[in-house]
């Protein structure tokens, strides 16, 4: 079976959306979750070795889902433009890589991010995805965030 790259309908460009788009994204993303589960599970599935990998928001999940991520990373050469634009917009020199990820490699990384946010609130329901808007100059401004790691009371005896 074909891996389905996540198509988000926003630019990504946090810093350049509106109000509206970015509400828009952070409804997007929450309710992408389920089918992006589904999408990693029958990547996983395709792999003779991963077969029975189930989405059970488990240490052992997560430890398989970081095995198999490690073997499935790709690169691809980047042209000499985009590397001159990485150099455009930096405020001081410093070598650019000629490889980038591939976009298979970032929706990998996506899925299994919602994954291990997903994981990580089931053990610990206090948790909760927030979208960062107060400061553009936050590295994460726009994007969704599991916010309140804070001191809690112990919920759950299991650990991951």
């Amino acid at each position: 079976m074909s891996y389905s790259i996540i198509q988000p309908p926003f630019t990504l460009k946090f810093r350049d959306m509106s109000a509206d788009e970015l509400k828009s994204y952070r409804r997007w993303f929450l309710e992408a979750i389920p089918s992006r589960i589904i999408e990693l599970q029958s990547a996983l599935s395709s792999d003779p070795n991963f077969k029975d990998w189930k989405p059970e928001y488990s240490q052992a999940s997560i430890e398989a889902l970081g095995l198999w991520l490690s073997h499935q990373v790709e690169t691809r050469p980047r042209s000499a433009e985009e590397v001159d634009r990485i150099k455009g917009r930096a405020a001081f020199d410093f070598d650019v890589s000629s490889e980038e990820l591939t976009n298979r490699t970032f929706s990998l990384a996506v899925d299994a991010g919602m994954y291990f946010g997903e994981t990580l609130r089931s053990h610990y329901p206090h948790l909760e995805w927030a979208q960062l808007l107060k400061n553009k100059k936050l590295a994460n401004f726009g994007q969704m965030v599991l916010l309140n790691f804070g001191r809690q009371p112990s919920i759950r005896s299991e650990s991951l």
